[in-house]
């Protein structure tokens, strides 16, 4: 299997494709809009990893599902980062996102400082984050406990 990485500020996003057991919404993609200084990468295998201050860490990794409707169809929806970069190529600020969280650094979020967490609650000054790295990650299903809906005939 080839691996396509690209180099960020941040660390290295994995662009190929997931694993063929996932349906992935939006495609892999690496875009460079030099016109405005734009970078977006959507990655399926990268998650991001922010460690603050206090110690605590947390990440942001794709977003991965089975349909409860279709038992086995397993869906996986990517990470996004993008960045502004200044004239001289460097990037000034950047946000790291999925539908349920987003962390945004030098300006990128909607308001100062970023944001974290599903309902976006935990709002933390950006002077907080002391190292930010990426690794590889492997789609997994979590296993919650079965709720009986009578809809995927599994109970």
């Amino acid at each position: 299997m080839v691996t396509d990485y690209v180099d960020t500020n941040i660390g290295k996003f994995n662009i190929s494709m997931p694993p063929k057991d996932f349906i992935c919404r939006e495609l892999p993609k690496y875009s460079n809009d030099s016109g405005n200084g734009e970078i977006i990468i959507k990655s399926c295998l990268t998650r991001v990893i922010f460690v603050l201050k206090d110690g605590t860490q947390f990440a942001i990794e794709p977003v991965t599902m089975e349909s409860c409707m279709k038992p086995g169809e397993k869906n996986i929806i990517p990470i996004t980062y993008r960045a502004m970069c200044g004239a001289d190529g460097n990037v000034m600020e950047y946000e790291v996102s999925t539908p349920y969280q987003r962390v945004g650094v030098g300006g990128l979020c909607q308001e100062k400082g970023f944001m974290r967490g599903a309902s976006y609650g935990q709002r933390e000054s950006e002077d907080a984050i002391v190292n930010v790295y990426t690794e590889d990650y492997i789609p997994h299903i979590k296993v919650n406990s079965c709720a009986v809906c009578r809809n995927c005939g599994r109970c």
